[in-house]
């Protein structure tokens, strides 16, 4: 996981899962951004899947 900016005043950090980009046909999140305590207790984040959908005609 980067955690570049964690402190106990609280941070940022970006985590990837690898098990979650091995598989790109579901929609798991493969990339989390997050922001506040830690990864586990986010005051926000962003979730991000490796999954395209088919586009709609």
């Amino acid at each position: 996981m980067l955690d570049p900016m964690a402190s106990h005043h609280g941070g940022a950090g970006a985590q990837f899962d690898a098990f979650a980009a091995q598989k790109a046909e579901r929609a798991l999140p493969t990339w989390t951004v997050w922001g506040g305590d830690s990864v586990d207790r986010p005051t926000w984040a962003m979730r991000f899947s490796a999954h395209t959908p088919v586009p709609l005609p």
